[in-house]
C-alpha cells in the first residue's frame, strides 16, 4: 500500500497532534482518536480542526492515511524548499552589492524551482 500524499497543512496537523498525542497513550489509542476526529476536534486545538475539515472533504484519503502512512505532497515539498531556501539566504552577509546578491539569489531559485519542475515530468 501506498502512503498518502498530504497538503502541508494536513501533514503538519497529523504530524503535531502524533508528537502530542504519543505521550498520551499506544500508537491503538491514538488512532482511535484519529478515527474520532469529527467528534473530538475543538476550536481550541486548530490542528483537530485542519484535520476534521480534510476528514470530511476526503473521508477515504484521510482513512488511508491512518492505515497506510503518510507523506507530504510534492507541490508542498517544493514550497518547504523554497521556504528553506529563503530563510538560507535572508541569514547570510551580502556576497557582494545588495543587488547583485538578490539577482544571484534569483537565479539560485530559478534554478532550482525549474529542476523540480522537470522532475515532475
Amino acid at each position: 500500500m501506498e502512503k498518502v500524499e498530504l497538503p502541508l497543512d494536513v501533514y503538519n496537523a497529523f504530524e503535531n497532534l502524533n508528537r502530542v498525542w504519543n505521550k498520551l497513550g499506544t500508537k491503538e489509542e491514538i488512532n482511535l482518536m484519529f478515527m474520532q476526529i469529527l467528534f473530538i476536534a475543538t476550536d481550541g486545538i486548530p490542528d483537530s480542526m485542519i484535520l476534521k475539515k480534510y476528514a470530511i472533504k476526503n473521508p477515504t484519503k484521510y482513512l488511508q492515511s491512518l492505515v497506510n502512512g503518510y507523506t507530504l505532497e510534492n507541490y508542498s515539498k517544493v514550497v518547504v524548499q523554497v521556504s528553506h531556501k529563503l530563510d538560507d539566504w535572508m541569514n547570510r552577509t551580502y556576497q557582494g552589492s545588495k543587488e547583485q546578491d538578490r539577482f544571484n539569489f534569483a537565479q539560485e531559485l530559478t534554478g532550482f524551482i525549474k529542476e523540480e519542475l522537470l522532475n515532475q515530468k
